[in-house]
């Protein structure tokens, strides 16, 4: 094994296990509401890089700062789902950005709920697809209704009314945004405005976005970074102002690391995997199913 390797965990020790800690406080009967903010790429690596980040160091001075693991695959499509469902990713079923789904015999993009390589979205409902089918039944937020706990997720107005969104968020009220501060003051009012026990999802991902496109370490992802920073420190106190008590919550799906791409492997061209194709199943069609989920983690 690797020196460097790191086994997942699926308990309390993981991103996993963040349903059942929700469900924990609720059922301590010491908050009135939870707030989890899911800041989408903001691992470890970016932690330590900004700690000295006047919001961090409050966190840290009022509050307690754990290092998790991830999922295998440590992808967005994984750790979204599970926050939603309550399901970790190997009884959730969607464990990357592309896989083979035999429901509807394609590769698909099931965040898109789209066929693979196809970047229009809800392209699977020409396609025979079956949302009821290819993504899971969620147990966290029946869970919490049985507790008397309203909940709410806040996202991207852009994948609020997604066939994706309304199935994994089932039992919750979505809440769409534009921009992060009209969240954050929407946010507010709403937990002003609640008077029965309320779970609250931020999810952000625009941090994501640019360091995928610019590299984790250029000066586009530092300022979108500062910049997700200075409004948490400039907004925290003005969402947090009642006299309720909250439980604040805030966490990431993964981290970044480099990629040269003068060092990637294509194994459609590489000499080295000459022939690969015997080991490709076929459809029903007898068309081979391409190696499929992402760069970093192929599988057959």
């Amino acid at each position: 094994m690797h020196p460097s390797f790191i086994k997942p965990r699926y308990d309390s020790g993981g991103f996993a296990g963040i349903p059942n800690r929700v469900k924990e406080a609720f059922a301590s009967k010491q908050y009135d509401a939870v707030v989890l903010f899911f800041i989408d790429a903001f691992g470890w690596r970016f932690f330590e890089q900004y700690q000295e980040s006047a919001f961090i160091k409050r966190v840290a001075k009022h509050g307690k700062i754990e290092k998790i693991t991830s999922q295998f695959p440590s992808t967005t499509a994984a750790h979204v789902t599970t926050i939603h469902t309550g399901l970790p990713v190997g009884q959730s079923g969607v464990h990357e950005w592309y896989y083979y789904e035999p429901t509807v015999d394609k590769v698909i993009a099931p965040l898109l709920f789209s066929k693979a390589g196809n970047f229009e979205r809800e392209t699977l409902n020409q396609m025979g697809g079956n949302a009821g089918e290819i993504y899971p039944k969620g147990i966290f937020y029946p869970a919490l209704k049985k507790m008397g706990v309203d909940s709410f997720n806040f996202c991207i107005r852009d994948y609020m009314a997604s066939t994706y969104s309304k199935t994994v968020m089932k039992g919750s009220e979505i809440r769409g945004f534009k921009t992060l501060s009209e969240a954050f003051i929407n946010l507010g009012l709403l937990l002003e405005k609640q008077n029965k026990l309320t779970y609250i999802q931020l999810y952000f991902d625009k941090i994501d976005a640019i360091a995928h496109e610019y590299g984790p370490t250029a000066p586009q992802t530092e300022a979108e970074i500062k910049t997700f920073l200075l409004m948490m420190e400039y907004y925290f106190e003005r969402i947090f102002t009642g006299k309720k008590k909250v439980l604040f919550l805030m966490t990431a799906d993964h981290g970044m690391a480099e990629v040269d791409p003068d060092k990637t492997i294509f194994l459609n061209k590489n000499i080295n995997f000459r022939g690969v194709e015997k080991f490709l199943k076929a459809n029903r069609r007898g068309q081979l199913i391409v190696p499929a989920d992402s760069a970093r983690d192929m599988f057959l």
